[in-house]
C-alpha cells in the first residue's frame, strides 16, 4: 500500500500589519508541522536556493512567487496555473488562464497534469496551494506556488474573470 506524507507550511506573524502579502524569504526560518507525526515537525531554514529539507521528502521548494513576478508567465502560457479553490470560490472568479483543479481531488486527478512545462498551483491566499505544491513537487512535477494567492492577484490589479459569478440585485431570490 502506497502511503503518502502531507506537509503544511506555517508561518506565524502576530499582529503585523504589512502594506503587500509576505513572501517566505531565504533566511526565514519555518515552523513545519507533520500532522499525526510530532515527532517529525521541526523548525527549518529557507536556503539560498529558496528550498527546505525535510525528512522522508528531502527538499521542497519554500518560495514562491508574486503575482506581478508570475504574470507575463502565465499569460503567455509559459507554465501551467491550477486553481485549487472551491467550486464557489472558483465561480466568483478566477484566474482567466486557470485550470480548476480542486485540492480535495487533487491526488487523483494529478496525472492528467502535464510534465512539459512548469505548474503554478493558486488558492485565495497561498497556504492551500502551499499544500497542492508539496503534493505535485513529490510526483516529480515542477512546481511554483503563487505567493498571496488569488487575493494578491486580484489587489495587484490584474485581468479576472468573473463571467460566472452571481451578481445580487437589491430583492432578488437568488441571493437571499
Amino acid at each position: 500500500m502506497k502511503q503518502c506524507l502531507f506537509v503544511g507550511l506555517l508561518l506565524f506573524v502576530s499582529q503585523v500589519t504589512v502594506a503587500e502579502p509576505y513572501t517566505v524569504n531565504p533566511g526565514d526560518v519555518l515552523q513545519v508541522f507533520v500532522w499525526n507525526e510530532e515527532e517529525l515537525s521541526r523548525e527549518t531554514l529557507v536556503r539560498p536556493d529558496g528550498m527546505i529539507s525535510f525528512p522522508m521528502i528531502g527538499d521542497v521548494q519554500a518560495i514562491g512567487s508574486t503575482p506581478t513576478e508570475l504574470a507575463t508567465r502565465i499569460e503567455s502560457d509559459e507554465v501551467t496555473l491550477i486553481d485549487v479553490r472551491s467550486d464557489e470560490e472558483w465561480k466568483a472568479g478566477h484566474i482567466p488562464q486557470a485550470e480548476h483543479q480542486f485540492l480535495g481531488r487533487l491526488p487523483e486527478t494529478m496525472a492528467k497534469l502535464t510534465h512539459e512545462k512548469p505548474i503554478v498551483a493558486q488558492c485565495q491566499s497561498g497556504a492551500r496551494s502551499a499544500i497542492a505544491a508539496s503534493l505535485l513537487q513529490a510526483a516529480g512535477l515542477n512546481v511554483i506556488n503563487l505567493s498571496g494567492g488569488f487575493s494578491a492577484w486580484s489587489a495587484a490589479g490584474l485581468h479576472v474573470d468573473q463571467s460566472n459569478a452571481i451578481t445580487c440585485e437589491s430583492g432578488s431570490k437568488q441571493c437571499a
